[in-house]
């Protein structure tokens, strides 16, 4: 018998389904007899996970095995709390780890979100969503284009649309590989919506007031949604329908995750444990990239600064002109420190993030501006380049981005109906 065994780590209660399915995966890529016939492997997983569940376990494990041959499945769990065998026709449950049996951890679900608005940057792609590539091999990463958050201000008709597929082409352009991680848009995964009518009878008039981001839109813009009031319910039924474990955010985003704890507490608190505790995560430095003509302001694309951001589409001649017409200083002293010489430390951390250098040890490489203006400007140009090449050959074929897309939306629904289905009967709602 081929023996793979798995631990599954449950947190607040949830089943955390990726780790059988890693067992699953590792399993299939194994010479075995034909499949049997009847539930099969997944049918068999998701069964006894949910009894798992049902049971109240904290932690179990199992192992999925085929006995060459026979072509017939065997599927054994246990559990380190409680006694009673899974009710699925299994007929071993143990208390220790079997020897020699190859064990796979636990991987954290992370879940991050971006807007289609805006075009996006070299901030964008230096600070977060070069991260978000090297995430992907390393977590069970999930990744929302999240056009329903879009429509919180004023927007043409077919807009939200085009953006969102384009959108879509960059970040898969950028690295993003829709066979590794869930990449989808959130509007084609419907729970997003009925989940979010939940979130909003478990949040506060006050909790929302006191939201910053609602502060600051809603005195840039004469009309003034209430969804722009109530999206922090949105864009908490977006996190915890995944039993999210942590969420990358930069620290003026902390609040969106605290506002997202205090509802899933409040819900299970009310409900019985329902939802994953989401935690914010400051992701490891990347890129402070700032705007070129003015870089005490981080680089923007809601900003209207043309000059001074860098978009990842732009014409490779626009970028170098952009980036050697960077803003600096009158005393030509190449050195990192960005209190005293912002533009000189902006030029460096984009040529070292775009080179995989060292800001401050670049600095001794130069001793005057031009040439570090146009070092950079050839680094940055040199990244982007296959960048933009992935990019046309995505929008010339819309048909294999939309299908890309499904993919996505079919494995976050997946979850996603798990999660609604266990909220709504854990209320108590009745049943359709």
């Amino acid at each position: 018998m081929i023996v793979i065994e798995t631990e599954l780590l449950f947190r607040a209660g949830p089943f955390r389904r990726p780790t059988f399915l890693n067992a699953v995966q590792e399993l299939e890529r194994q010479p075995k007899s034909p499949r049997p016939s009847g539930p099969g492997i997944h049918g068999w997983t998701r069964a006894c996970a949910n009894s798992a569940r049902q049971d109240g376990c904290e932690t179990a494990y199992g192992w999925s095995g085929v006995v060459a041959g026979q072509g017939s499945t065997d599927l054994l769990i246990y559990w380190r709390r409680g006694e009673r065998p899974f009710p699925h026709g299994l007929n071993e449950y143990r208390t220790e780890p079997r020897p020699g049996a190859v064990t796979f951890r636990a991987m954290t679900r992370v879940f991050s979100g971006i807007q289609p608005s805006g075009e996006l940057h070299l901030g964008n792609l230096l600070g977060a969503i070069r991260h978000w590539a090297v995430m992907q091999h390393e977590t069970d990463a999930v990744f929302c284009v999240v056009d329903l958050h879009a429509l919180t201000l004023p927007k043409p008709p077919g807009e939200v649309g085009r953006e969102s597929l384009r959108l879509s082409q960059l970040l898969m352009a950028s690295g993003l590989d829709p066979e590794v991680c869930i990449l989808f848009v959130q509007s084609h995964v419907r729970e997003h919506t009925e989940c979010a009518w939940l979130m909003q009878c478990n949040v506060s008039f006050g909790e929302l007031s006191r939201m910053v981001q609602f502060k600051d839109k809603s005195g840039q813009h004469e009309f003034i949604s209430g969804s722009l009031f109530t999206y922090p319910a949105l864009q908490a039924a977006d996190i915890l329908l995944y039993d999210t474990n942590e969420v990358p955010v930069g620290e003026d985003q902390r609040q969106h995750i605290e506002i997202t704890r205090d509802i899933a507490e409040r819900f299970n608190g009310r409900f019985g444990e329902t939802f994953v505790l989401p935690e914010a995560v400051i992701p490891p430095a990347g890129a402070r990239v700032m705007d070129l003509q003015n870089p005490t302001n981080k680089m923007s694309k809601s900003l209207d600064s043309a000059k001074g951001t860098v978009n990842v589409l732009d014409d490779p001649k626009r970028v170098a002109k952009k980036i050697r017409s960077a803003v600096t200083d009158n005393d030509g002293e190449v050195r990192f420190d960005f209190s005293e010489k912002p533009g000189v430390s902006n030029l460096l951390s984009i040529l070292a993030a775009a080179t995989g250098g060292d800001p401050a040890s670049l600095a001794d490489d130069y001793d005057q501006y031009g040439q570090l203006k146009v070092d950079a400007a050839d680094a940055v140009v040199a990244l982007l380049e296959p960048i933009q090449a992935r990019f046309a050959e995505l929008e010339a074929d819309p048909a294999e981005t939309a299908r890309l897309l499904k993919v996505g939306a079919d494995k976050a629904r997946e979850i996603a109906a798990t999660t609604l289905t266990r909220a709504k009967e854990n209320i108590g709602l009745l049943a359709d």
